[in-house]
Order: C-alpha cells, then sequence, then structure tokens
C-alpha cells in the first residue's frame, strides 16, 4: 500500500471465544455457533482496498472552492492540496463507505498548531482512516491521533438527519461533503 494511503490498524480486540467439547446442530467445529461466525454489521472494517479507491477518488475531486472561508483565507500558496479539507473529505468518505452502519465514527483533534483535524476510525477494530493524512507526510509530520475524541454532536456538523436518506443509515451528508460525493459520482460512473 503506497504511503500516505489513509489506513492505518491502531488495535484490535482479539476474540475470546470458549471452546466446547460437544456441538450442537447449530455449532461448527470450533464451538463457535454459526451466528458468532457471521460478522455482525459493522464489526469488520471496510477492506483496505476499498478505502483506498475511496480515498484516492475524493481527494482527486478536492478543490479550493470547498475550503471554508476561514481555511481559504488562510492556506499558504505552497499548501499540500488535501490541507484545509480534513472534514469535509473525512465526512465524504464516512458517507461513501457506509457511516455508522460500516462502524465508524468521526474524530476530532487539534494538531500542533492548533487546527483541527477530522478523520475516521472503525469503532470494532480501531482501524484509522484518515482521506488527508498525506497533508502530515508531505512535512514530516504526524496527524494527531493519540489526541483525538469522538466529533460532536453527531460527528460531522453537516449531517442531516433524514430517515430516506439514501446512504441507508438516516443521516445525509452536510453541503461540501455532498458536492464532493456529487463530483466522484459524476467523474467515476
Amino acid at each position: 500500500m503506497a504511503s500516505g494511503a489513509g489506513i492505518e490498524a491502531r488495535t484490535t480486540r482479539g476474540a475470546n471465544a470458549r471452546v466446547v467439547a460437544r456441538r450442537s446442530p447449530g455449532q461448527c467445529r470450533a464451538g463457535k455457533s454459526r451466528a458468532a461466525r457471521t460478522p455482525a454489521a459493522g464489526s469488520v472494517p471496510p477492506s483496505p482496498r476499498t478505502v483506498s479507491d475511496v480515498i484516492g477518488k475524493v481527494v482527486s475531486v478536492l478543490t479550493p472552492d470547498l475550503l471554508s472561508a476561514r481555511y481559504a483565507a488562510d492556506l499558504p500558496d505552497d499548501a499540500h492540496p488535501t490541507t484545509g479539507h480534513c472534514s469535509v473529505a473525512a465526512e465524504a468518505v464516512y458517507f461513501m463507505l457506509g457511516g455508522t452502519a460500516a462502524g465508524l465514527i468521526a474524530i476530532v483533534a487539534r494538531d500542533h498548531d492548533g487546527t483541527t483535524h477530522w478523520w475516521l476510525v472503525h469503532k470494532a477494530s480501531g482501524t484509522i482512516i484518515d482521506p488527508t493524512r498525506s497533508q502530515y507526510d508531505s512535512i514530516g509530520d504526524r496527524p494527531p491521533y493519540e489526541r483525538g475524541i469522538p466529533g460532536m454532536p453527531c460527528g460531522f456538523q453537516g449531517q442531516r438527519r433524514n430517515p430516506n436518506s439514501r446512504f441507508g443509515f438516516g443521516r445525509d451528508p452536510g453541503k461540501r461533503a455532498a458536492e464532493v460525493i456529487r463530483r466522484v459520482e459524476e467523474r467515476y460512473p
């Protein structure tokens, strides 16, 4: 996998399955029930290939017009192309990968210069999905993962409740993230 692809395994939780001596008809040889062998929704992180594909598509459509006014005004001319896009990129990736139904949560922290940085974590596995990590890699820095806290109140401020959402988990993205998703769908039909 290429450096800066945005995936990093932080932690995993091992299963403490107990092996039983006798099997009932619903159990496999290891003693786990068939239901226990089927991962619950959101318990398995999206594949690294899927994540890399989605991140690549999202990053390819990021443009300065998607920056908030605050970031656009302060952005140096030589800034990395993903700088200032962490919230909108993470939100777009969140929706494109399945959001809460896929076990993803939004995380936020302040980095060394006091700027907020947003990324995603797969709750069950601890896998970090950071579409704009390359902005840190490009300057030899590390994102503030160790200071991350779940974003409040609902992760991304732009999330809108919508029981009929096409994304399947009762929410719609904010305006800028919706524009990123629209651009991705237009460019990569």
